[in-house]
């Protein structure tokens, strides 16, 4: 009984990560594909922020990143905040818009 639930929660996790997966990617399609440089940027802080993070370089650093990217940490802050709730959008549809 153990070990079929251990795989149950193995396959809902991958599952999971599949679906994230995907709607990482196609927020990278819309982005790129409006052409527009604050769309692109969006998703490269996203990206610099979360999913490639180089440890040697300290890209953790805010101050860092705002100066790759050539922008103030006010506008780096603002662009996490619209892109995350756009790729929150996109994860869990409709319920992360918080209307119940």
């Amino acid at each position: 009984i153990f070990l079929s639930s251990v795989f149950r929660t193995k396959r809902r996790t991958k599952t999971m990560m599949d679906h994230v997966d995907k709607c990482l990617e196609n927020y990278k399609k819309i982005c790129y594909s409006n052409g527009k440089e604050s769309e692109i940027r969006k998703y490269r802080i996203i990206e610099v922020l979360y999913l490639f993070q180089d440890k040697e370089a300290s890209k953790d650093s805010w101050d860092y990143i705002a100066m790759e990217l050539n922008i103030s940490k006010g506008t780096l802050s603002n662009d996490r905040k619209k892109a995350i709730k756009e790729i929150s959008a996109l994860i869990f549809g409709i319920d992360s818009l918080g209307i119940y």
